[in-house]
């Protein structure tokens, strides 16, 4: 997953930096993937999934461009940084915000390009799924980590209640 993907040089730099060679830039040393995997080398390139994240207002003008970059499997709008980036910092319920993620939708889905979001802005996961956006996370890795850690402390009957701790 590649930030601030706003133009197609962005795009096409992207995908070299995520692809190995012959396709792109990146290192192949193989070392814990060619034991785990033998065929790694030959088989990277296809399992590779390249995602750029659509979040600014550059990028909503140039989606079309960006998501017909051969190599760009997906894209993941940030909804907050295009609010900012909008002069409308957090306003993701705002219309024109709202505008500007269903043109992103609509070109990648023309295209056949992955879509993927945030839940803000008052819709659920289902809600995006209904949508049909296909890559929706169903939480943040700090929530999991820190709801992981409060529960093993509080079987461990260290602490009485989450607020002992936080």
């Amino acid at each position: 997953m590649v930030p601030l993907v706003s133009t197609t040089g962005d795009a096409v730099k992207a995908v070299k930096a995520c692809k190995c060679p012959p396709e792109g830039i990146r290192g192949c040393g193989p070392r814990r993937m060619g034991i785990l995997d033998p065929d790694y080398l030959s088989t990277a390139n296809r399992e590779i999934l390249v995602i750029v994240q659509i979040e600014t207002k550059e990028a909503i003008g140039n989606v079309e461009e960006i998501l017909s970059v051969e190599g760009v499997d997906a894209f993941f709008l940030g909804s907050y940084d295009l609010s900012i980036s909008m002069g409308l910092m957090g306003q993701i319920k705002d219309s024109r915000v709202h505008e500007a993620i269903d043109k992103v939708f609509k070109v990648g889905k023309k295209l056949g390009v992955a879509s993927g979001i945030w839940c803000g802005g008052g819709l659920t996961i289902r809600e995006r799924l209904v949508q049909e956006w296909q890559l929706v996370p169903v939480g943040m890795d700090l929530n999991f980590l820190l709801n992981g850690a409060l529960a093993t402390l509080k079987g461990a009957a260290v602490f009485k209640k989450v607020n002992d701790v936080i």
